[in-house]
């Protein structure tokens, strides 16, 4: 069984499927958009919803990357 650090979801919108394939993976860190099913998914949730904009979506998880 492989141990990962980070997984993240780039989909900016939920997707089921991908959200039980990483409900599966081992990793401390579980990264995704927020969604109303995100919470049973992902540690770390990154909301656009604000902003509307990806790209600042897809900069957050590069900083967090980045540590």
């Amino acid at each position: 069984l492989h141990k990962f650090d980070i997984i993240a979801d780039l989909n900016p919108k939920f997707h089921l499927g991908v959200a039980k394939i990483i409900s599966q993976l081992n990793a401390d860190l579980k990264i995704g958009f927020e969604s109303d099913f995100s919470d049973w998914f992902y540690n770390i949730q990154l909301d656009i919803s604000k902003s509307g904009i990806m790209e600042k979506g897809f900069n957050k998880i590069n900083m967090i990357l980045a540590q």
